[in-house]
């Protein structure tokens, strides 16, 4: 079973009492006037990072930002969190700390609380956090209309080149200009504001964490909706360019698949699109809702069949190599 399998399995298996439960980017409970959001994720040694290239530091930002970023899916403004930690007996008192300096300036950034949690030893290093968040009205994944705009709130591509990159042993200084994709992969560009702002124009939202392809397809998939992209549209940088040209890497696919964005991909009624970016500024329609089921690429006005969509953490198409 693949994780999307195993999600509508649970889904079947397990009923919830409050507004919505398995299936979206977090649950949600009615709470006075609006609704409380609720979400986790974990991080493990090895399958979601790699000390080799993460400082603890940075594992704890991100660990903290992909929680606020499934919060902003949902229209829901983040307030605070838990961190269920295993920490390995090698971690000096120095890297534990370092690791804490990471939690801090993650609530720094997103004027967030951190509120308790629990602690244990573990072979490697894992990181859970359970984030709440609220808002007046809930965004889900499941509410896309034939006919809707398909749009992204920035680039895709370049976390998952620095990921790439990284993983082959190049980053600066060695790789000047790799810079700016390796800040994509280790500080994801949340915007607070502007999510909100988006989320009250969006009509069904989804945070891009597993790669454009595979978050959409979930989507899709809970408002029973097709789709039609063209890669064309899709932004990106001469920079982005020029790294995957002399590297060697797939533009196309890390555009489409890469992961670890963490930007939104929304749908939207074409005649709200011009209000939005007065709000918000640039704003990037790559496609559109259809009443057919599927997904269909264009590149160059001809279908395309990507090699993988993107990471699944029970999948055999994960790594994208």
């Amino acid at each position: 079973m693949d994780e999307d399998a195993i999600t509508r399995y649970l889904q079947q298996s397990f009923s919830f009492s409050g507004k919505a439960g398995i299936g979206d980017d977090c649950s949600v409970e009615r709470w006075g006037r609006g609704c409380l959001l609720v979400t986790t994720d974990i991080l493990i040694e090895d399958i979601h990072f790699r000390l080799s290239y993460q400082s603890p530091r940075q594992v704890a930002f991100k660990a903290v930002a992909v929680n606020v970023s499934d919060i902003l899916a949902m229209g829901g403004r983040p307030e605070s969190f838990y961190l269920a930690l295993g920490i390995p007996s090698r971690f000096s008192e120095e890297e534990v700390k370092e690791f804490f300096q990471g939690v801090k300036e993650a609530c720094g950034q997103w004027s967030l609380e951190l509120a308790g949690g629990d602690l244990s030893r573990s072979d490697k290093l894992v990181v859970s956090v359970a984030m709440k968040g609220r808002t007046r009205r809930p965004v889900f994944r499941s509410q896309a209309r034939p006919g809707d705009l398909i749009c992204l709130s920035g680039p895709t591509g370049e976390a998952g080149v620095g990921l790439e990159l990284l993983e082959r042993g190049l980053k600066p200084p060695g790789v000047p200009d790799a810079e700016p994709v390796m800040t994509r992969f280790h500080h994801p560009p949340i915007d607070i504001p502007r999510a909100l702002a988006i989320a009250t124009h969006a009509r069904a939202m989804i945070d891009v964490s597993d790669g454009v392809i595979r978050d959409l397809e979930r989507l899709l998939r809970s408002s029973g909706r097709g789709a039609e992209i063209e890669f064309d549209r899709f932004p990106r940088s001469q920079g982005l360019t020029d790294l995957c040209g002399r590297f060697k890497i797939d533009l196309r696919q890390k555009i489409l698949a890469g992961g670890e964005d963490y930007v939104l991909l929304f749908t939207l009624p074409e005649k709200r699109l011009d209000s939005l970016r007065r709000r918000v500024g640039e704003i990037y329609p790559v496609g559109q809702v259809t009443r057919e089921k599927g997904l269909r690429i264009f590149t160059g006005g001809r279908l395309f069949q990507p090699r993988w969509k993107g990471f699944d953490h029970f999948g055999v198409d994960s790594s994208g190599q």
